[in-house]
């Protein structure tokens, strides 16, 4: 599989609602296009939409990968364990989304919204690539450091809040929009 960033661009500036223009088209509405046509949990990992969606979210770009991930969640069956999960990492975009905001008890309600629907679904190995209960855990502490100037970039930097597999790319974007030359190996 190519690297997300060869078939998505980031798009050029995070959207901060009230602040910035809202993006229309770009990549952006190609991939929530493609999750609302055909995004299937069962084949998660072939998802280039719902993949997409954890780079926007490590590049700083939260209200970009709720608008992503909310039409593969619901594509998910009512009541499944994975949309619990997408359920969850849509809150945890939009508590990035209100850090960035200054924000600090939406971005702590929308925490304890997030570690909730993992926690539902913590007795599953893996859901969506993701294991339930490590996410959980980790946003517990994420909650626990409240308030923290570092939210934002916890949420986008979080291992245990993505897939476990070898074909996710870590974002070549830091939250400064800047190329990060670790990753690309132009160091």
């Amino acid at each position: 599989m190519k690297p997300l960033q060869d078939i998505f661009a980031l798009p050029d500036r995070p959207h901060l609602p009230g602040t910035t223009a809202r993006p229309e088209g770009g990549s952006l509405a190609v991939a929530a296009a493609g999750a609302r046509r055909s995004f299937d949990p069962a084949a998660w990992a072939s998802s280039a939409a719902y993949l997409y969606g954890f780079d926007l979210t490590a590049g700083g770009f939260f209200w970009e990968a709720h608008e992503v991930w909310e039409p593969a969640w619901a594509r998910c069956l009512p009541n499944s364990r994975e949309r619990a999960v997408l359920r969850g990492l849509i809150q945890c975009a939009n508590a990035g989304l209100k850090s960035v905001l200054g924000r600090p008890n939406a971005t702590a309600r929308l925490l304890g919204l997030a570690e909730a629907e993992f926690a539902e679904t913590a007795g599953a190995a893996e859901v969506l690539g993701i294991d339930p209960a490590r996410a959980a855990a980790a946003l517990r502490r994420l909650r626990a450091a409240l308030p923290g100037p570092d939210t934002a970039r916890a949420l986008a930097e979080s291992s245990d809040l993505r897939p476990n597999c070898n074909i996710l790319h870590a974002s070549p974007f830091r939250m400064d929009g800047r190329i990060d030359p670790a990753i690309t190996g132009n160091t």
